[in-house]
């Protein structure tokens, strides 16, 4: 029995779905079930004169779907990211969780020790699939040591360090549950990047509205804000549909792809993030690379394309609205001000703050302060000294808690699936559309690299969350070229 063969029953019929899990029961049974619960449901509204029962009881329905079937697991993670990132930040005492902010921490801490549990304690299955993956447990190993170390000895905060390090959980579960349960090319892979599509779109569109919102209550230019956005997703998505223009041939799907990127491009510009208006454009280049000769000349003649198609309707829009005008102005002017450190308050902060930060690292270089520490730095803004739990240095963040040993455990894998990336993405007995993503992951990951210069990417999981598809995504694609080797090798056996 091959390899893939092995694996694919835990899609098919492993873990029961929902929809499997009802068609068992009888006609009568179902309608005694829907009948109970709506019973039940109103019951609980006649008793406390509330629709929380209901929310709370329906809320509980839909976890007991979620963490059934690892398609959804995964497809709910990325809902409640979602939501977590558009939902306005609650004004809370200490900056404290709101309770809406802690029930979706519940929700995914939930989904998160589900398949912990269920695959490590209750089938007594490795987590680890490859080394790159024993490197990354033992980074979280390390992790963990070094900070109760930093709890007992430094007093690091328990709180701020659970929830660091519920920040990274991501990175271990999410490629444990793809390469698990999800084929490369199968349906519940189409409905995963479905997801991750739709996700893209509901961030650029939310945040176009916000901002014109902003703009109508606006005095100055500065209160228009930037967009609320997974500055991630959009380049990510940026990424994909390049390497995808660089093999389509049918018109209207062209022309969406089009459409789409445009779309993608609006969320980049008003995201405001420097780092996304220099790494977008050379991950696109690299995704390109990555083709052949008449791939690269097709999807360079489509950028190219794109590029005078969003030149033109700037230039239209910037000539009959002054507003619009103003704000391209001054997307262009934040870019510009990139290469002035000496003359950017923001950029002179980072150096402030990593000046803070790097004397902190040289007084534990090797093992680190742990999670839940912080560093003195001086906020040139206000003139005063803080204390910074988190940095606009993801490369110093990683070194600052963990150490020297820490960083290696955590960038060896994150090297070795960017090099992997870079293989199958080249690897011809890959069909077209699995090489079309894994050229688009491969892109993303290097806007990754960029992001995490001046961002805090590796103490967010919703960045972390696009890594550990990515991750995932490669691991299956491996399984699948190791499962068709077996199969191509079997074959040729003497009977």
């Amino acid at each position: 029995m091959t390899l893939l063969r092995r694996w694919r029953p835990a899609v098919a019929g492993g873990f029961p779905h929902m929809g499997d899990s009802l068609a068992i029961l009888t006609t009568r049974t179902q309608v005694l079930l829907g009948a109970g619960v709506i019973a039940v449901l109103l019951l609980s509204f006649l008793i406390t004169n509330s629709l929380l029962p209901i929310v709370g009881i329906l809320g509980l329905v839909v976890m007991w779907v979620i963490l059934r079937d690892p398609v959804y697991s995964i497809i709910g993670f990325i809902a409640i990211n979602v939501i977590i990132t558009l939902h306005p930040k609650a004004d809370t005492i200490g900056g404290a969780p709101s309770g809406f902010e802690l029930v979706l921490g519940f929700c995914l801490v939930s989904i998160i020790g589900y398949w912990i549990f269920r695959i490590r304690i209750f089938e007594w299955s490795s987590l680890s699939e490859s080394p790159v993956q024993i490197s990354l447990m033992l980074f979280f190993v390390w992790s963990i040591l070094v900070t109760i170390g930093g709890v007992i000895l430094n007093q690091n905060s328990p709180a701020i360090a659970v929830r660091e390090l519920l920040n990274l959980l991501p990175l271990l579960i999410m490629p444990v549950l793809y390469v698990r349960f999800i084929i490369p090319g199968s349906k519940a892979e189409n409905w995963l990047f479905a997801s991750v599509l739709f996700s893209g779109c509901l961030f650029v569109i939310g945040s176009v509205f916000q901002i014109r919102s902003n703009i109508v209550q606006a005095y100055y230019l500065f209160q228009t804000g930037k967009g609320t956005i997974d500055i991630t997703l959009a380049p990510f998505i940026i990424a994909i549909i390049v390497s995808y223009l660089m093999v389509e041939k049918q018109p209207w799907r062209i022309r969406a792809a089009i459409l789409l990127i445009l779309l993608e491009a609006t969320g980049v510009a008003i995201s405001l993030s420097r780092n996304s208006y220099v790494a977008t454009p050379i991950a696109s280049m690299i995704v390109l690379s990555l083709g052949s000769w008449k791939e690269r000349k097709r999807g360079g003649r489509r950028i190219l394309l794109i590029a005078g198609i969003a030149s033109v309707a700037v230039i239209i829009m910037m000539h009959f609205s002054r507003i619009l005008s103003l704000l391209v102005k001054s997307y262009l002017h934040r870019l510009v001000t990139t290469q002035r450190l000496g003359h950017d308050l923001a950029l002179r902060e980072r150096l402030a703050e990593w000046s803070g930060e790097w004397f902190a690292i040289k007084q534990s270089p090797i093992v680190g302060h742990g999670f839940g520490s912080s560093f003195r730095a001086f906020d040139l803004g206000r003139g005063v000294h803080t204390w910074m739990n988190f940095s606009h240095s993801s490369y110093l963040y990683i070194i600052f808690k963990t150490g020297i040993i820490g960083t290696l455990l955590f960038f060896i894998p994150f090297f070795t699936f960017l090099y992997n990336g870079f293989k199958l993405a080249r690897t011809k007995s890959l069909p077209d559309r699995s090489r079309i993503v894994a050229r688009g992951c491969v892109g993303a990951l290097i806007i990754l690299l960029f992001a995490a210069y001046l961002g805090p990417v590796f103490d967010s999981k919703t960045d972390l969350m696009w890594v550990g598809l990515i991750w995932g995504y490669f691991l299956a694609l491996e399984r699948q070229i190791h499962a068709n080797a077996t199969d191509l090798n079997t074959s040729f056996l003497p009977i």
